[in-house]
């Protein structure tokens, strides 16, 4: 297929997606009966009629422990690399993204999972990398929560230069970090056409310099009664400290949704009544991305990525 083909690659400006169906309730926390069930058999489903839709992507939450309580909202997750490499399998154009913490996962491990599934798919996987802020998750894998958010980015930075080294490196070679120690390392195959489309989910400061460092998509939180615009400004901001990457066009790191609301309805409206007559959009009760919540941002696309402080999000 080649990167620059890749579906959520393509020309148009406004991308659609579907957000956590690999988690138990998907994003709605609710006692409804009919809340999301995240059976392997539901997303098989829901992953064709979104590929028949011509929607771009299925986004996945990395999610370790649940919330608790009657329900325990996300007590249930299908592991993401796993969920994308089996709907991979069971689609045809849509990307599918794999949420990876850099805490949790060698990168070793991480760049031999990922190629192979990139390869599987003909270059249709997705990489959604979190530098992780859930201490609960922590805890359950015996590792310290660092404090500072400059923290966690200098180890998903790290973990990511492992990464795309291995996908780009000729030979073995000897990686001596902060936080990483390798001898001899090399991994074939690589991706099938280059590194896959990288996003990254941030609220920090640091989150979206780290994005404009290294991704092609930012996912960030842009409602909540606050102006959209400002969202814009911060961002264009955080470029403005690595002018020499961005080439200084700031204008052509953020594409927020607000300034493509009727485009995005219209698309929205068509993806919904393609669901509603196959009659089961009742059944997923999944996060449509919605422009109203979200502020969905096209970095420029021959930066590479990474994915972190989901902590708005509630997901990670």
């Amino acid at each position: 297929m080649g990167r620059n083909r890749s579906p959520i690659l393509n020309d148009s400006r406004l991308k659609l997606g579907l957000f956590s169906p690999n988690c138990s309730g998907g994003m709605a926390v609710t006692k409804a009966p009919e809340r999301w069930v995240n059976s392997w058999d539901n997303n098989i489903q829901l992953a064709q009629l979104a590929d028949a839709a011509g929607i771009e992507f299925l986004l996945p939450i990395a999610r370790w422990i649940g919330y608790g309580g009657e329900t325990d909202f996300h007590g249930s997750v299908l592991e993401t690399l796993i969920w994308a490499t089996g709907l991979l399998a069971h689609t045809k154009r849509i990307n599918v993204f794999a949420t990876v913490h850099t805490a949790f996962i060698h990168p070793v491990v991480a760049a031999k999972q990922l190629a192979t599934a990139d390869q599987l798919s003909h270059g249709r996987l997705g990489l959604n990398v979190v530098a992780g802020w859930n201490k609960p998750e922590y805890d359950a894998f015996g590792i310290d929560l660092p404090q500072q958010h400059a923290d966690r980015y200098a180890l998903a930075q790290e973990w990511f230069d492992v990464v795309t080294r291995i996908w780009n490196h000729d030979g073995p070679f000897d990686w001596n970090g902060r936080f990483f120690h390798l001898k001899g390392v090399y991994g074939f195959p690589r991706p099938f056409a280059g590194t896959p489309p990288i996003m990254n989910a941030a609220g920090s400061g640091e989150g979206r310099e780290f994005a404009a460092r290294n991704a092609d998509f930012l996912f960030k939180i842009a409602g909540g009664g606050g102006n959209d615009a400002d969202v814009d400004i911060d961002l264009g901001g955080a470029a403005g400290t690595l002018e020499r990457l961005i080439d200084q066009h700031p204008q052509d790191l953020v594409l927020g949704f607000a300034r493509h609301i009727a485009d995005f309805v219209d698309k929205q409206r068509a993806a919904m009544g393609f669901l509603q007559r196959t009659r089961l959009a009742l059944l997923f009760a999944v996060g449509l991305f919605d422009a109203e919540q979200l502020d969905f941002h096209a970095l420029r696309r021959n930066r590479r990525g990474i994915d972190d402080d989901e902590r708005s999000l509630g997901a990670a």
